[in-house]
Parts: C-alpha cells; structure tokens; sequence
C-alpha cells in the first residue's frame, strides 16, 4: 500500500510572503510596460513632428519655384521690376498657413538679371522654414522678322 502524506498547510506567514512577491512582480511588469509604451509614444510624436517639417520644407521649396516663375512673367512684362514681397493667404496654399516670398531682382553683368527668391513657410516665425533660390535670369527682346513678332 501507499502512504499518502497529508498536503503541507501554507502558513498564513508564508502565504503573505508570497503574495507580496507576485504583487512586486506585477508593480515591476507594469512599469516595465508603461516605459516600454512611454518610449513608443515619444519617439511616434517625434517621427511626426519631423514628418510635418519636411512637409514645410517641401512646401518652402515648391513656394521659392513659384517665386522665380512669378519674377520671370513679372520681368516679361515689366523691364523695370525689381521685385516684390509676396504674401500667399493659405487659401490658396494646400494647408492653414501663411506664407511669405520675397523676390529681388538685380541687374547683372551682360544685361541678366539675377533673381533671389526666399520664400518663408509658413509665416510665423516659430513653425518657420526657410527656402532660397537664385538664378540668372536673360531677357530677350525678340528681333523683329522672328516667327515670335510675325503676324
């Protein structure tokens, strides 16, 4: 026959112990996790606000292009434009900012033209990113007798 031993009692001492202990393990899962998920969030939040930064800058850049072709149609006609500050409204931009283009225009050897274009977005200085361009810009007056002056 087989003797069975009687199971050993957990003393209430004992029992306490080890209630304690899954109780510090569960306090130490949670923090774990919350920093795991703190971690997380802050490095999403940063990947956004960079993402939203290189929007500016694309927007900055596209803005800085339109300013040369905006110089380049106001010197075609207008010989004497020097240029301008261009405010854009963000209605007619794809988002709730402002922007702001100044074009200068400056005589140059050879009778070019240079052209610089810094073109700010959006407005307000502390979201601000900056694009500048610059290019040599040759107005040609067509000869007469050309296919451009033939009626």
């Amino acid at each position: 026959m087989i003797a069975v031993r009687p199971a050993p009692s957990i003393s209430p001492r004992n029992r306490a112990v080890r209630c304690g202990a899954v109780l510090i393990v569960a306090l130490i899962c949670l923090t774990l996790t919350a920093v795991v998920f703190a971690s997380l969030l802050r490095s999403s939040m940063a990947r956004a606000q960079m993402l939203r930064q290189d929007v500016r800058a694309q927007q900055a850049h596209w803005l800085a292009e339109a300013g040369i072709e905006r110089a380049a149609a106001m010197m075609a006609h207008d010989p004497d434009y020097t240029g301008e500050v261009w405010h854009v409204p963000a209605a007619e931009l794809p988002s709730h900012h402002d922007a702001v283009v100044t074009i200068e225009v400056k005589p140059h050897r050879d009778g070019q033209q240079s052209i610089l274009v810094i073109a700010d977005y959006p407005a307000q200085e502390h979201l601000r990113v900056r694009s500048r361009k610059q290019i040599t810009y040759r107005h040609e007056t067509p000869t007469p007798g050309t296919p451009e002056n033939v009626e």
